[in-house]
């Protein structure tokens, strides 16, 4: 999920996951950062050769 500013400059991006009972927690962060990873990603900038 993410958020572009009003000027058009910036992107706030936005990605959870929920600790039930029985979640390992280092399962769901490592779960969260690969919701996370392809928005933030196709966001960031491309070195061009």
């Amino acid at each position: 999920c993410g958020q572009l500013s009003d000027g058009g400059d910036s992107v706030r991006l936005y990605a959870g996951g929920g600790v039930v009972a029985g979640s390992v927690p280092s399962d769901e962060l490592a779960e969260t950062a690969q919701k996370f990873l392809p928005v933030y990603n196709a966001l960031s900038p491309v070195a061009r050769p």
